[in-house]
């Protein structure tokens, strides 16, 4: 199974876990979630679609999708297979505050690893997405294989619902010029 996916499958896991996609999680649910899985191109510009308009920069691809039960989320792996940038939306009517969102995402991600810290907020950053004023949180920290990588997400209202931005990479190839053009497109 690749990372990519096997981080949507976490995120997804953590969602019904912990309540805020309202379902009962069981073995159906599971196997649910990796059959929604797909990696076509135009499917991941539908699902995307549904959750905010953007441009995909160049050198992304590699698209993954979870749309089941009404939680939306796809991702992008970058050219230099380290990279990832993943949109996500809750169901219409399931709503978290902010930081409770923003929680269950570092959750997911790995953010600890047999109860040691792995990744750490080191700062953040003003945006605007959608028209929305969103402070994006800053991580670092190493991966599963050591590596110094960052995080940058935030919590925004997309098309449907309470939506989430999650762009994630090296520390040592981090592009702010891609990561800038990102953030500008989501519309």
């Amino acid at each position: 199974m690749n990372p990519l996916l096997k981080i949507m499958l976490s995120i997804v896991f953590a969602l019904f876990v912990l309540g805020a996609a309202g379902a009962v999680f069981t073995v159906a649910t599971v196997v649910s979630a990796v059959r929604a899985v797909e990696a076509t191109p135009e499917r991941a510009d539908q699902v995307a679609d549904q959750i905010v308009d953007f441009t995909l920069p160049a050198g992304y691809g590699s698209p993954a999708v979870v749309d089941m039960a009404g939680f939306k989320l796809v991702a992008f792996t970058g050219a230099d297979d380290h990279s990832h940038l993943m949109l996500g939306q809750l169901r219409p009517g399931v709503r978290l505050d902010a930081p409770t969102l923003e929680d269950r995402i570092r959750d997911a991600h790995g953010y600890r690893w047999n109860d040691r810290p792995r990744m750490a907020i080191v700062g953040s950053m003003p945006a605007v997405i959608r028209g929305q004023a969103v402070t994006l949180a800053i991580a670092e920290g190493l991966n599963h294989d050591g590596d110094l990588y960052r995080d940058l997400f935030g919590v925004f209202e997309g098309k449907g619902g309470q939506a989430a931005v999650l762009i994630s990479g090296p520390v040592s190839t981090w592009d702010h010029d891609t990561v800038g053009a990102i953030l500008v497109s989501l519309q």
